[in-house]
């Protein structure tokens, strides 16, 4: 069952087009946190943009440092290696199936 997201934040880098792709796909990193946030926190999140029109208005519209809104689903992948337990290995992006400037308020 997909875990679908709204996510707020920052544009903290790209976006970079993916290269080898069928469909066109743009990736850009995410700040969920931006300022000075708790210590600990994770401050970067990929947000993956797939299909034509979504990857040209991200690659034309988005700027790092615009504030986002980004709705998709999350997506976990284990990573291999000696881990601590299960959730300390696992690697998280969103799919994203709309991105707007600006924050979401709701």
């Amino acid at each position: 069952m997909p875990i679908r997201v709204v996510a707020t934040g920052r544009v903290k880098e790209g976006p970079s087009r993916l290269d080898g792709d069928e469909a066109p796909t743009v990736v850009f990193v995410l700040d969920p946190f931006p300022g000075p946030g708790e210590v600990g926190l994770a401050h970067a999140c990929e947000v993956v943009c797939r299909g034509h029109e979504l990857a040209m208005w991200v690659t034309e519209g988005v700027q790092p440092g615009q504030p986002v809104t980004v709705n998709g689903e999350l997506t976990m992948q284990p990573i291999q290696g000696p881990l601590e337990d299960d959730l300390s290995g696992v690697r998280t992006w969103i799919v994203a199936g709309a991105v707007r400037l600006g924050a979401d308020s709701s």
